[in-house]
């Protein structure tokens, strides 16, 4: 989501906690300070606080104690804030648990293949969208949710995603465990032209300068390494085929 949606986020729930501590008896401000802290605080310390923020456990003990200061420091009760903090990260993180449920693991490549190809096009064969996933350093992949995407653009961000180095997306974390990646993969609906077979795109050249890797893209039941070199006798960008048994 972001910093800038994580802020807005935490306005509003504290906002909502205000209301609802103001119609309990309580102060609007203990409320809106207690539920914005705590939800900005749990977020904060899920982007940065390692494995243990990554725990269930981590995230609602940060988040009530965060709500509970937040409480202290606007006049409020401690304890009344540490509920709401507490309350605020259950829902801070319900969405995104919902999101990442439609995330799958593949042990197998033809499986991955078949799955992310046959949800590019419907049944008539006629291009739908873009589906996008992590290919793992153990040779797995993880499909992501292709809800949102695109025939022109898929999303990334149901799994929260770490760094390493100047490698923006190193680790991506699927249920409870974090994986190593060793590139991105997503598929191409419909078909290239003359000059651009695979439909590069800037966002593709972007996610390679991300991953510090050559990317895949699946076209026409194809699929394509893309190391984003380009070639100037062909005019093209330098793409290569891999070999693979449908």
């Amino acid at each position: 989501m972001g910093i800038g949606g994580e802020i807005a986020r935490a306005d509003t729930h504290g906002f909502a906690n205000g209301m609802i501590s103001e119609l309990s008896g309580g102060d609007f401000m203990s409320g809106f300070a207690s539920g914005g802290v705590g939800s900005l605080a749990g977020s904060a310390f899920m982007m940065f606080g390692g494995s243990f923020a990554a725990s269930e456990f981590g995230t609602y003990a940060f988040s009530g104690l965060a709500g509970g200061i937040g409480a202290e420091l606007s006049g409020g009760n401690f304890w009344q804030g540490a509920a709401i903090g507490v309350m605020n990260a259950g829902l801070n993180h319900l969405q995104q648990y919902t999101t990442t449920q439609g995330a799958r693991y593949f042990a197998s490549k033809r499986e991955h293949i078949n799955y992310m190809w046959d949800n590019t096009n419907n049944a008539l064969g006629e291009p739908l969208r873009e589906v996008s996933g992590w290919e793992l350093e153990n040779g797995d992949v993880i499909v992501l949710p292709y809800n949102k995407n695109t025939s022109k653009e898929s999303y990334n961000d149901a799994l929260k995603l770490l760094s390493e180095g100047d490698q923006k997306y190193a680790y991506v974390v699927f249920k409870g465990k974090t994986y190593k990646i060793a590139t991105h993969v997503h598929t191409h609906p419909g078909t290239g032209t003359p000059t651009n077979p695979i439909q590069l795109s800037s966002s593709d050249l972007n996610m390679i300068e991300n991953v510090k890797a050559p990317i895949n893209i699946i076209q026409n039941k194809r699929v394509y390494s893309v190391d984003g070199t380009y070639n100037y006798q062909t005019r093209m960008f330098n793409y290569r085929e891999i070999k693979f048994t449908w």
